[in-house]
């Protein structure tokens, strides 16, 4: 019997070992396993930011007026959730706590809207002084260089061109020009129309006109602050 019981025993401390030893392995698998997902997220990230600064450096050496259009991704590596943060010379990507920078020769950009998404594009313009970034959205504004105007005893006509600056189709939309609210058809990316209007008995002396686009809030546009140029009118 007692030999048995030590038979047993032994049997028992086996197994516990042995246990053990698969506890540790199943342990340090999942540590090694969480390491490699951690490695594939930090790669992940390095590659989105060197896509987006890679983009910025391009259109920085090209110069005023030339753009290009990137997409990101909705997610990086792992299923998390993301931001990106364009700075001084910097791109960082941030997910929970951690964060990734890489360095871009622009020092110069302004981020009006970002999308996430392949299936979205971005767009980074060169503006001269420095670059804008524009998500997939419409961007409908009157052009102030365009503004013309003439006296025609006393009634003045005002000319002025409406754009689609956006690499999205516009909605139709409304533009009001004092007592003028007229609809304008959707415009495609990058199309202008000319929108002339005359106000009879006008001021004498100077007058301040304002020219408002997407009065009724139409679009969702890129950016919502160029909707509205104003030019005073001496006759």
């Amino acid at each position: 019997m007692n030999r048995k019981a030590q038979v047993g025993m032994e049997l028992m401390t086996a197994m516990v070992l042995i246990l053990i030893i698969l506890i540790v392995m199943t342990l340090y698998s999942i540590e090694k396993s969480q390491e490699s997902k951690d490695i594939k997220t930090f790669i992940d990230a390095k590659r989105i930011g060197t896509s987006i600064a890679d983009n910025l450096d391009t259109v920085e050496e090209q110069g005023k007026g030339y753009y290009k259009y990137f997409s990101i991704p909705q997610q990086i590596e792992g299923g998390y959730d993301y931001s990106v943060h364009i700075g001084l010379n910097v791109v960082e990507i941030s997910w929970g706590e951690r964060s990734w920078v890489v360095n871009t020769i622009a020092s110069n950009v302004t981020v009006y809207c970002m999308d996430y998404g392949l299936n979205q594009s971005n767009r980074v313009w060169n503006r001269g002084d420095h670059l804008e970034i524009t998500c997939y959205r419409p961007n409908i504004r009157p052009i102030k260089d365009s503004l013309r105007y003439w006296n025609d005893q006393g009634n003045v006509t005002i000319s002025v061109s409406v754009e689609n600056q956006g690499h999205v189709k516009s909605p139709v939309f409304n533009i009001s020009i004092e007592d003028l609210d007229r609809q304008l058809p959707a415009l495609e990316p990058y199309e202008k129309v000319e929108v002339n209007h005359t106000i009879a008995n006008f001021p004498e002396g100077g007058y301040t006109v304002y020219i408002t686009v997407d009065t009724e809030g139409a679009a969702e546009e890129s950016i919502e602050a160029d909707n509205t140029i104003n030019e005073t009118i001496t006759i």
